[in-house]
């Protein structure tokens, strides 16, 4: 059985469109959105829902589309080493060797660093507060205030594929506030796991 105005092609006997099909309604979109000159790379795109394909985004600067997680990057390979070499740099003064990851805007790994000696169970531990405070742009620990009882929101460490709920995890922003990423550290008690992540924060640079 043929589809009106699909060339006389015919859908699938389950009655499913072929794939193409589905996609057929995406159109490009084009902006004029200047780009900011206060990013560290280049303005992230703004993204707006396709109608015809629930679950798809449109990327409005660049015209093309994107699932959810098709976010730019916006900190750089030397930021992120920064980062790394300053809560290095702490957690041998305090003598505690960690794993300290940092995420990009998107939620996803842009560099890692285990230190000798870190424990093995704290590597997925010190991603896992990255991706919290990417995730919710806030501190591990303020995510964590929301999990309590009486938080207004029990259950949402179980959300996501699993969220960390205490100290080690700090969101990285611009000067011009802007969310870059995020930095997450496991290895210490967790008071000495916030002073390794502040001190890698600290080592942030802005171009």
């Amino acid at each position: 059985m043929s589809r009106p105005g699909n060339g006389g092609a015919s859908t699938r006997r389950d009655g499913c469109e072929p794939l193409y099909f589905r996609f057929a309604p995406l159109k490009r979109v084009i902006s004029e959105r200047p780009q900011s000159s206060t990013h560290v790379h280049k303005a992230a795109p703004t993204y707006i829902a396709s109608a015809e394909m629930p679950g798809i985004f449109h990327s409005v600067d660049a015209g093309m589309a994107f699932e959810p997680w098709g976010v730019t990057m916006q900190i750089s390979s030397h930021q992120a080493r920064s980062i790394i070499a300053a809560g290095e740099a702490r957690a041998k003064a305090i003598g505690v060797p960690v794993n300290i990851a940092v995420l990009d805007a998107g939620a996803q790994l842009k560099a890692f660093s285990r230190m000798d000696g870190a424990l093995l169970g704290s590597i997925d531990i010190a991603v896992g507060k990255a991706k919290t405070a990417a995730l919710f742009q806030m501190t591990t620990e303020e995510v964590g205030e929301f999990c309590k009882p009486g938080g207004g929101s029990p259950g949402l460490e179980q959300t996501n594929g699993g969220l960390v709920v205490f100290g080690g995890g700090l969101p990285i922003s611009a000067p011009d506030g802007t969310f870059l990423g995020a930095v997450g550290v496991s290895g210490g008690a967790v008071q000495q796991d916030m002073e390794v992540a502040r001190a890698a924060l600290a080592g942030f640079e802005p171009t």
